[in-house]
């Protein structure tokens, strides 16, 4: 991965925000002197995220040179783990998916079966270029630091484990553990140029995930917006919890919200039961 400082990233952002501009331009919007925007272009270009465009306009003198982000420079390995099967996907640097492959998992397989299968997807995505991080989206609570999830209530067997160390053998680029409805909200604040946004995700359970001033709101052991194992009232009583896998061997997920999330994740048989199978290729 190529490194750049946070002066040059902050001047990389404006061209990931407003598209090419030329030398004045992010002189006029970063409010830098023209031998400083020059020297982060300079090391921009030369680290291959930007790329000289030809035509730049003319105030009278020579034409201003123009620059474009370079979002092909690189890519990010994503994989989005539900639970009953995970996305994988290869994204360019600005998030727009290359290639993708669906494969349809039970969580509670274990870390390893489950992690294996996105290995085996991220290297069937073939990329073509450099990659820079991967990025993993998980249902249940995240400790951020530690790359790890924490007493998560439908992922058995995952608790603590080291999800960063197992990609450590096939890739070197960094590894992003990230709870998935937190990682939907960023997403929608981003995109939306939002500073506050609540995102609701409806699937075999129910989470959210909570952004404000810009940031990620985490709370304790990274169960902020965790509503699904939230205690509800019915008619006045209390309702005992009843774990979510021991409900799905209850009913057979054939209904509602489980039957739905059953089908995205890539088709389950007539007997309720996934086959464990995968679909994909380039967009």
């Amino acid at each position: 991965m190529t490194d750049v400082g946070s002066h040059e990233s902050d001047v990389l952002g404006l061209f990931r925000e407003h598209g090419a501009l030329s030398r004045t331009d992010v002189i006029a919007l970063s409010g830098l002197s023209r031998s400083t925007i020059n020297h982060r272009l300079a090391a921009l270009t030369a680290a291959g995220l930007l790329r000289p465009l030809e035509g730049g306009e003319s105030t009278g003198g020579r034409p201003s040179s123009r620059f474009a982000f370079r979002a092909d420079r690189a890519v990010i390995l994503c994989a989005d783990i539900g639970a009953t099967g995970f996305t994988a996907a290869a994204c360019d640097l600005t998030g727009t998916p290359l290639a993708q492959a669906n494969v349809a998992i039970d969580v509670w397989e274990g870390p390893e079966p489950v992690l294996g299968a996105i290995l085996e997807s991220f290297r069937s995505l073939r990329p073509e270029t450099d990659v820079w991080a991967i990025a993993i989206g998980v249902p249940g609570p995240v400790e951020f630091a530690a790359h790890r999830v924490v007493n998560p209530p439908i992922m058995t067997g995952w608790d603590r484990f080291d999800i960063a160390a197992w990609f450590a053998s096939a890739y070197s680029a960094p590894v992003i553990v990230e709870n998935d409805a937190n990682a939907r909200a960023v997403a929608e604040a981003r995109h939306h140029r939002l500073d506050n946004v609540i995102a609701l995700k409806l699937g075999t359970g129910i989470g959210a995930g909570l952004v404000f001033n810009g940031q990620i709101i985490r709370g304790d052991k990274g169960a902020a917006g965790d509503i699904g194992h939230t205690r509800a009232r019915h008619r006045g009583v209390a309702r005992p919890r009843v774990p979510v896998r021991q409900l799905r061997l209850r009913r057979g997920v054939r209904g509602g919200l489980g039957d739905r999330a059953r089908t995205r994740a890539g088709g389950a048989d007539g007997r309720g039961r996934p086959r464990h199978r995968r679909t994909g290729g380039a967009r």
